[in-house]
């Protein structure tokens, strides 16, 4: 949109949204976004680029986005060859996933072209995200996300990867990081861990107290709650074995 492409970004954008419908109708695309007419679909304030949608929008955009590189691109640049390589890795593995997706594992031969596809693509983001690491936006940033996907990979003749969450209930994280600033105050590292647990599992316990009685939270909290119970349990078997916790979080400190 910014640099490829001739005119202004926005106007690029819809040049490519145009695109982007043709080949929804050419690849017979099940799941597909109602309008990408917006830089704000992708650009945000700060940090790096961003793709706004649902998932089975994002999930069903990789032949596309292979396509449209595949026009746009400059064959002669090492860059756009390696971001051309990394699209068709990320199609490779849907298309696998796409293919076995009634399946409880892969099957050996494909669970490997799973593994070297996966391993293939976390290689290219690596060498671009080191190609464009002095540029003032990150691309191609590298997350633990990233390092997930290989073990997914590795596992995947065991059970499918469609069958378990990169990162379930991620929007926890943002409650414990909440919970350790308040945990880690006057106390030294290895008992922070101890009394995180301590404190979710009272946590956890007046919430499920809540569920119990038949309060009024909604259907879909009840869920997100009852959901949660194994945290509870954690908490408290945590609880009772703190002083070995704590050992190992010194351990783990030095």
């Amino acid at each position: 949109m910014f640099v490829l492409l001739p005119s202004s970004p926005i106007s690029n954008l819809l040049a490519i949204w145009e695109e982007i419908k043709s080949l929804y109708n050419l690849l017979g695309v099940p799941h597909r976004y109602h309008a990408f007419n917006r830089l704000t679909m992708f650009v945000r304030k700060t940090g790096p680029p961003k793709l706004r949608g649902k998932a089975a929008e994002d999930h069903h955009l990789h032949k596309v986005m292979l396509h449209l590189w595949s026009k746009h691109y400059n064959k002669h640049i090492a860059v756009h060859r390696q971001v051309l390589a990394l699209l068709k890795m990320n199609s490779k593995i849907e298309d696998l996933l796409d293919e076995h997706k009634h399946e409880m594992a892969l099957p050996a031969n494909a669970a490997k072209e799973l593994l070297d596809a996966c391993c293939c693509m976390c290689h290219l983001q690596q060498l671009l995200y080191d190609h464009f690491g002095g540029e003032e936006v990150q691309l191609f940033n590298i997350t633990l996300k990233t390092h997930d996907v290989i073990h997914l990979a590795l596992r995947s003749h065991q059970v499918s990867p469609r069958l378990i969450w990169n990162f379930r209930v991620e929007s926890n994280m943002g409650v414990l990081k909440l919970l350790g600033s308040n945990c880690v105050k006057g106390l030294a590292p290895q008992d922070c861990c101890a009394k995180m647990m301590q404190h979710w599992g009272y946590g956890m316990h007046f919430q499920l107290q809540k569920v119990k009685k038949g309060s009024n939270l909604s259907a879909s909290d009840s869920a997100a709650v009852g959901g949660r119970a194994d945290m509870l349990a954690i908490g408290l078997l945590l609880e009772t074995h703190k002083g070995l916790l704590s050992r190992i979080g010194l351990l783990l400190a030095t």
